[in-house]
């Protein structure tokens, strides 16, 4: 009988490269990966993980996206982005911020200085408004860039015409930022790449507040100042320049958001409403600053018929407080004059010391 073919034992190391190919073929499979959003939609493949542009312009009714990071159990990462929907709509209502920039150039080393500072006051119940959001589980879920994305729909409408980026291009708003958008204040927001896509794209949001709010109203200052020394550099000058926004936006709203591929920075194109400037911000529209007072006006005077009660004067205001206010009270104390602040003040007169001091020589007191 003729023998077959004989084959050399497979070396131990080969075995080991095998076996390891084999178990990075079964790992994919075998949990581990990001939690997907179920029966992806029209919405899910426009705004797909391959896509980088999202498009939320207004069509029959507002659009408003909620973003968070994928978390072990898909439900949580909705919830969160619901919550992150519900705060935009809280801002697309009212808004307050400022905004301040201040840059510093000139001819030495130590004369380069850039300095930004920015504040965002939100209703802190907007969590209150996820019930007043329509959402569907089913369709509107998506993950892009290691981030689980929600839309949500509100009644409303905005008065503009706007041509969404195509996917796989850069839209030609981040080259030329527009200020208007038909009758509408726009502003571009920008932010660069994060650890987790999620807090870029909130940075990029909030970014466009302030954007607006410059386009809206801002104020710019500069200074320049010469400096005369020693040695190198010795004449030059140094300038300043500062801008400075802020105040009460209303109705704002997001447009477009795009991820640049190569960098994964994300921007976001926004319009809004009208704004009032801090400079001209009514009584009305500010926080009261004895809360209080505001909390006696409604538990006190109250109609629950709901028909419009006058608002009542200093008098009846205080009429039940225990304390009356500063400027009455204030009216009540009386300061003394001189004359009468020391009338129960006694001060031995100088003999009176002299002869104290005598007698307490007699009895052997040394000074």
């Amino acid at each position: 009988m003729k023998a077959g073919p004989h084959h050399p034992p497979i070396p131990f190391w080969m075995s080991l490269l095998l076996a390891g190919a084999i178990f990075g073929l079964l790992l994919p499979g075998c949990g581990g990966s990001p939690p997907a959003a179920q029966n992806p939609s029209s919405f899910a493949s426009a705004s797909s993980a391959s896509s980088d542009v999202i498009d939320s312009s207004p069509r029959g009714s507002l659009v408003f996206l909620g973003v968070s990071s994928v978390r072990s159990r898909m439900e949580e990462s909705i919830d969160l982005a619901l919550e992150d929907a519900a705060r935009r709509l809280a801002i697309y209502r009212q808004v307050e911020g400022e905004f301040s920039s201040l840059s510093v150039t000139g001819g030495r080393i130590f004369d380069y200085r850039a300095e930004t500072t920015s504040t965002l006051i939100v209703n802190e119940s907007y969590r209150d408004l996820v019930d007043e959001l329509d959402f569907n589980k089913d369709s509107d879920v998506f993950t892009s860039n290691n981030a689980v994305f929600v839309r949500t729909r509100y009644p409303g409408r905005l008065s503009l015409n706007h041509r969404p980026t195509p996917p796989g291009t850069k839209p030609a708003w981040i080259d030329n930022p527009p200020s208007k958008i038909g009758d509408y204040t726009a502003g571009v927001g920008s932010a660069g790449y994060r650890n987790f896509h999620r807090d870029a794209v909130i940075a990029s949001y909030e970014d466009a507040i302030f954007s607006v709010m410059r386009n809206f109203f801002a104020t710019t200052r500069g200074e320049t100042t010469d400096y005369t020394g020693v040695g190198f550099l010795s004449q030059g000058g140094i300038t300043e320049v500062g801008v400075e926004a802020g105040g009460i936006l209303y109705g704002f709203y997001v447009l477009e958001t795009w991820t640049d591929p190569s960098n994964k920075s994300v921007w976001t194109l926004a319009v809004a409403d009208r704004m009032i400037p801090k400079e001209r911000i009514p009584a009305s529209e500010t926080v009261p600053e004895i809360p209080y007072l505001i909390d006696a006006i409604i538990e006190d005077h109250t109609d629950p018929a709901g028909d419009d009660e006058a608002m009542p004067d200093d008098e009846e205001l205080y009429a039940d407080q225990s304390s009356p206010p500063f400027d009455v009270y204030y009216l009540e104390q009386t300061v003394p004059e001189d004359d009468e602040f020391f009338v129960d003040q006694s001060f031995p007169e100088s003999d009176e010391v002299e002869m104290n001091e005598g007698a307490l020589e007699a009895e052997g007191f040394q000074w």
